[in-house]
């Protein structure tokens, strides 16, 4: 939001609410397409102006709305994915906690924060519990209530986390996956 106040200060300077239209807007916006922005940043300053000028009619400084500039569209991206082979790829050249923590989450779809969060006392031989997610290191609840949720594992990912499981045992750590101090 500072980069578009900023944007916005460089573009209109001292000059007051009153005097700037549409038409100064809308050359920001063009300026902004050609130099290659993205549309939704460009939206997003579109958005930041609406809400200093709603706050401007509401204290006096300017008599009348503005009315919306022509906006680029936002194109919908093309989801990322990895084909089976080249998951089977990636957990196949990865070692140690990686393996598990790749091969986990291709095999349950849990989210990172909830892969990283997982107790000890999650792991079953046949499934695993979804309780908790982690965010900046802080364990709390997961995204969304319907993500609370026991997940199946296969047999061959049920014995590879039998033997990460032993590790943190040993270390006296509650995380699937955690660090030395066993923080997760």
């Amino acid at each position: 939001m500072r980069g578009q106040v900023k944007r916005l200060v460089a573009a209109f300077g001292q000059k007051d609410m009153r005097q700037i239209d549409a038409g100064d807007l809308q050359r920001i916006i063009a300026a902004m397409d050609t130099a290659g922005y993205e549309p939704k940043t460009i939206r997003n300053l579109w958005a930041i102006v609406r809400l200093i000028w709603d706050v401007a009619l509401a204290h006096g400084y300017v008599d009348r709305t503005l009315p919306k500039p022509k906006l680029p569209r936002c194109s919908r991206k093309k989801p990322r994915y990895f084909r089976l082979g080249d998951v089977g790829k990636i957990i196949a050249h990865s070692q140690n906690a990686y393996r598990v923590f790749y091969w986990l989450a291709a095999e349950t779809g849990l989210r990172a924060g909830e892969l990283c969060a997982l107790a000890l006392a999650d792991i079953s031989t046949t499934s695993v519990t979804v309780n908790h997610s982690v965010w900046n290191g802080i364990v709390g609840i997961p995204k969304t209530p319907s993500a609370v949720r026991t997940v199946a594992i296969s047999p061959q990912l049920a014995t590879l986390l039998a033997g990460h499981l032993q590790i943190h045992r040993a270390k006296a750590h509650s995380f699937l996956f955690s660090t030395a101090a066993g923080t997760p």
